[in-house]
């Protein structure tokens, strides 16, 4: 069985760790997804995580993963949905404010809704569609990524001033250290079978 899965780039360096010692055949290339280096029907099935979030154009890349899955064969796409935040521990209007000009920021922030369609209008009828939501309440994670990415980027784009931007990660911080910090975001897995000709 001939397999494809897309990663991000930083994905592709954590999988390459784990399979080191793996027993099983694994292939890493790199390359773009809207022209993928394969053949039409290469593949039975297709997985791509957490890539179509940072596309400008989700649909050429969905068909491109068609184009190189064989008729019948399973093609799984898993990813986020920026727009879809629940943060405790800052004030609500900076934290809506930080929210949306990060979802809106981003190439496709609100991929994983985005998701089922798309697998329709790539011929793909009644897609299986999985939901699942990430939390924490790690007292680690507002000090990091994605939280002081989000503060930059909400700055420059004047979202945020420097000074709200600061008291928003601060406030954050100091949630955090009181046992009040939770987090929640949700991701989608869209699957569909190829469609086969007519």
């Amino acid at each position: 069985m001939h397999r494809l899965r897309c990663r991000h780039s930083m994905m592709q360096i954590k999988a390459r760790r784990r399979t080191g010692d793996s027993a099983v055949h694994v292939e890493f290339r790199s390359g773009d997804i809207s022209q993928l280096g394969f053949d039409d029907a290469t593949f039975d099935g297709v997985t791509c995580e957490r890539v179509f979030q940072h596309l400008d154009t989700p649909d050429a890349a969905l068909a491109e993963l068609v184009r190189v899955t064989r008729p019948g064969g399973r093609i799984v796409v898993i990813d986020t949905d920026w727009g879809m935040h629940a943060i405790h521990g800052a004030d609500p209007h900076l934290t809506s404010r930080a929210v949306e000009c990060w979802a809106s920021n981003a190439a496709n922030g609100w991929s994983g809704r985005r998701l089922p369609g798309l697998f329709v209008d790539a011929g793909m009828r009644e897609p299986v569609v999985v939901a699942e939501t990430f939390t924490t309440t790690d007292a680690r994670r507002p000090l990091g990524p994605p939280f002081t990415t989000m503060a930059a980027v909400a700055e420059r784009a004047g979202a945020l001033s420097a000074d709200e931007a600061r008291s928003w990660l601060a406030q954050l911080a100091d949630a955090a250290a009181h046992g009040q910090f939770f987090w929640a975001v949700t991701m989608f897995a869209v699957a569909g079978s190829h469609p086969s000709p007519a």
